[in-house]
């Protein structure tokens, strides 16, 4: 193969490798929003799981929105208002919410799988691609 060849082919894996640097950087951000998602429910789950030990008439802080807080009575401790999707909002009970959470955990942890295998295939594939990158500039350099 010629040096013009070698060169185009050269230009051309450097740019593959650019893409599968911003694949791999944006799977990773999305690998780290599901981890604070899953923390945050496994947060509620005990949270959900204490409240209804806390007795009647138990004091919680309530978000209103931006940032802003309402300190409260908590007259029922054993029923929770769960956003389900679209707008919905379902009644439960403490073990309905704690099981509907834990789901929700397992759905996101088998997605955070998923895209880590994704990352670990990108990750193979950009180390094969530098390989050959550095073999085309070694030919080049001689």
């Amino acid at each position: 193969m010629d040096n013009k060849k070698q060169e185009k082919e050269l230009q051309t894996l450097l740019l593959q490798i650019r893409s599968y640097q911003n694949v791999l950087q944006e799977l990773s951000r999305e690998v780290a929003i599901i981890e604070r998602a899953i923390s945050e429910a496994e947060t509620a789950v005990k949270a959900v799981s204490q409240l209804p030990d806390a007795g009647d008439q138990s004091e919680a802080f309530v978000p209103l929105g931006s940032g802003v807080y309402t300190k409260s009575k908590i007259i029922d401790p054993s029923k929770f208002l769960v956003s389900v999707g679209a707008g919905i909002s379902i009644e439960k009970t403490t073990e309905e919410t704690v099981d509907y959470l834990k789901k929700r955990i397992s759905e996101m942890g088998k997605e955070k799988k998923r895209m880590s295998d994704q990352i670990q295939r990108v990750i193979t594939e950009l180390d094969s691609m530098n390989k050959r990158a550095e073999a085309i500039y070694s030919k080049l350099q001689k």
